[in-house]
């Protein structure tokens, strides 16, 4: 076979791949099975209900985030001031979402 055929072709299914995958993830989403990540200030519990992280220091630095955006007005500004103020917040582990947490880490930090 010449070798731009193969490549067509290999193309085309590429392409039917992606398909199957993104029919099978709406699929998954319409039986409400879908788990995407979640944002912080909230957890997945192993049955797959989610709720608010229970941990009280969390939920008041997610209530900061909030609130320095309703006065600074910009993400950036935000980001600044947490920094500043050595303000961590954490995330949570993406393979384990309920069994422990990474520890907390410095917005705009490596």
């Amino acid at each position: 076979m010449p070798l731009g055929l193969k490549g067509t072709i290999s193309e085309a299914e590429l392409h039917l791949i992606k398909q199957r995958m993104w029919k099978g993830r709406s699929c998954k989403a319409r039986r409400g099975e879908l788990a995407v990540p979640l944002p912080v200030g909230y957890l997945r519990r192993l049955d797959g209900q989610v709720v608010r992280d229970p941990d009280q220091q969390v939920q008041a630095v997610v209530r900061l985030a909030f609130d320095l955006f309703d006065e600074l007005a910009t993400i950036n500004a935000v980001l600044r001031f947490l920094v500043d103020h050595g303000i961590q917040m954490g995330s949570e582990s993406v393979r384990a979402p309920i069994a422990g947490r990474w520890p907390g880490a410095v917005p705009g930090g490596s």
